[in-house]
C-alpha cells in the first residue's frame, strides 16, 4: 500500500510538470518570428517613415467595439492592423485571434501584401514617384483594366463600363468587399427591376459599383452596365484573386 502511494505522488508530480511544459515551457521556447502586434507595428512603421504620411489620415480605423463584435474577412482587411497594435481581439468567424499570438506563414503573405497596398496608397498621397505594390487601374477612355505591381502593368483587360445615364464614376477607392458569387438586384432606367442571378467573382470599389464577371453578354470596349465593371469570367477571377480588402483603385 506504501509502494502504491509513492508511485501515485509520484504520477501527480510527472503529470504538474507535464503541465507546465506544455503551458509555459513550450510556448515560450516555441515562439519562432513576430507577434501578430509586433509584425504589424514594424510595418506601419516602415510605411510611415518612408512617406511621411498620416496612415490614419489615409485609411480608415476600425473602431474596438467593432473588431470586437464583427468577424472580419482576416487577415486581408486593412483595418486589422490597428486592432493587432492596439492589443484588441478580432473576430474571424470562428473565434477570437490573438494579437500576442506568433503571426502564421499564411498570415504573412496575405498582411505583406495589404502592407504593400497601404504603401502603394500612402507614396500616392505623397506625391511619391512609382507607386509600389498592388493597385488596379481603370482606363475608361480605352475600356481597358490594369492590374499593377511594383511599378509593371502585369495583366490588362478589354472591358465594359457604365452607360452614359448609369457612368463608372472616377476617382480614387479602395476594394472594400470581395464575394465570389451572389446575385445582384437594382433597378433599370424604366423603373423596372433586375434581378441577375450567380454574378461570378465580385470585388466592390463604390458603393454598388464593382468589378465581376459577365455571362450574360460579351459586349466588350462598350458602355453596357450599370456602373459595374464587366469582365469575362477567367478575367474576373484573376483580378479577384490579385486584389485585396484595401487594394488602392484609380478610376480616370
Amino acid at each position: 500500500m506504501k509502494e502504491f502511494k509513492m508511485k501515485a505522488w509520484h504520477c501527480w508530480v510527472m503529470a504538474a510538470l507535464a503541465l507546465a511544459y506544455v503551458f509555459v515551457v513550450y510556448p515560450v521556447n516555441a515562439k519562432e518570428g513576430p507577434t501578430r502586434a509586433e509584425f504589424v507595428t514594424e510595418m506601419l512603421t516602415r510605411v510611415s517613415a518612408e512617406t511621411g504620411v498620416d496612415l490614419n489620415a489615409v485609411f480608415p480605423v476600425v473602431r474596438e467595439d467593432i473588431a470586437l463584435d464583427v468577424a472580419l474577412d482576416l487577415p486581408e482587411h486593412v483595418g486589422v492592423a490597428w486592432c493587432y497594435q492596439r492589443g484588441f481581439l478580432v473576430g474571424d468567424g470562428k473565434g477570437y485571434l490573438r494579437p500576442d499570438d506568433v503571426v502564421t506563414a499564411a498570415e504573412t503573405e496575405i498582411m505583406t501584401a495589404t502592407f504593400d497596398t497601404m504603401m502603394s496608397r500612402a507614396r500616392y498621397v505623397a506625391g511619391l514617384p512609382d507607386r509600389v505594390g498592388r493597385w488596379v487601374e481603370v482606363d475608361l477612355a480605352n475600356y481597358r483594366v490594369y492590374l499593377w505591381e511594383d511599378g509593371s502593368v502585369l495583366q490588362s483587360f478589354l472591358v465594359a463600363i457604365g452607360r452614359d445615364a448609369t457612368p463608372t464614376y472616377t476617382g480614387e477607392f479602395s476594394i472594400y468587399k470581395k464575394l465570389e458569387l451572389r446575385t445582384m438586384r437594382g433597378k433599370n432606367l424604366d423603373g423596372s427591376t433586375y434581378v441577375q442571378p450567380d454574378v461570378p467573382w465580385c470585388a466592390y470599389f463604390n458603393g454598388g459599383i464593382a468589378f465581376h464577371g459577365c455571362y450574360w453578354h460579351s459586349n466588350w470596349g462598350t458602355k453596357v452596365s450599370h456602373g459595374c465593371v464587366n469582365m469575362r469570367n477567367e478575367d474576373a477571377k484573376d483580378l479577384f484573386k490579385f486584389v485585396g480588402v484595401g487594394t488602392y483603385v484609380l478610376v480616370h
